[in-house]
């Protein structure tokens, strides 16, 4: 018998001497009664841990999409997911993909790189309703879910507002009238462009529009 299933017989051994001891001890219906506050007792923790951990990873599902983490935070929290839940860890990678994306949508000054990353934000949520759903309390998917459409919705003002702000400081940086009248004219047009954008804010464009010279 090899060392190792050597240990486990003699772990078995001493559990079963304990129980013919207590039964004889206690009698056969104050053991049994025992047995069951044991394992009462036990399948009450069991429960109380999963709860624990739903609400841990519910906080966490919160946490991910309204704040922005560091690169080493984020490789972390995916990573220690990895190792227990696959599909845990895959809806807070997508979660952590579309934080960024909020982030880089709404404050870009490129219009491509603005504009892929709402489309970006705006799939992986769709991926998250059609696979990930269960994982998700129903209150906690509509704060998600609210918090997206939001960000959706100031993408449509943000877009044109950073693209012109962009061309405005490049016109300040400029020495000449006609290079600096290149520029303005470039905002103007992005600006208009977004008025015609029936989801804008057109009063935030239109406050900008009239801060050019």
């Amino acid at each position: 018998m090899r060392s190792k299933d050597m240990g486990y017989f003699i772990i078995f051994a001493i559990i079963v001497v304990v129980f013919v001891w207590l039964y004889e001890t206690l009698g056969p219906i104050l053991f049994w009664s025992l047995v069951v506050l044991v394992v009462i007792a036990f399948v009450y923790s069991k429960i109380n841990a999963a709860k624990k951990n739903q609400l841990e990873f519910q906080n966490l599902i919160l946490n991910t999409i309204k704040r922005r983490m560091a690169v080493e935070e984020a490789r972390a929290v995916y990573g220690t997911l990895l190792k227990s839940n696959m599909r845990k860890a895959d809806l807070i990678r997508k979660l952590q993909i579309i934080r960024d994306s909020i982030e880089i949508s709404l404050s870009s000054k490129k219009r491509d790189v603005a504009e892929s990353r709402n489309e970006i934000m705006r799939e992986l949520f769709t991926e998250i309703e059609q696979k990930h759903r269960n994982l998700i309390k129903a209150d906690i998917f509509e704060e998600v879910a609210t918090i997206i459409k939001n960000a959706d919705n100031e993408f449509h003002t943000a877009l044109y507002k950073n693209i012109a702000t962009g061309h405005i400081e490049k016109a300040a940086k400029l020495k000449t009238e006609n290079a600096k009248h290149k520029y303005w004219n470039l905002a103007r047009e992005v600006l208009n462009e977004g008025m015609k954008n029936p989801k804008s804010d057109k009063s935030v464009l239109e406050d900008l529009l009239n801060q050019i010279p």
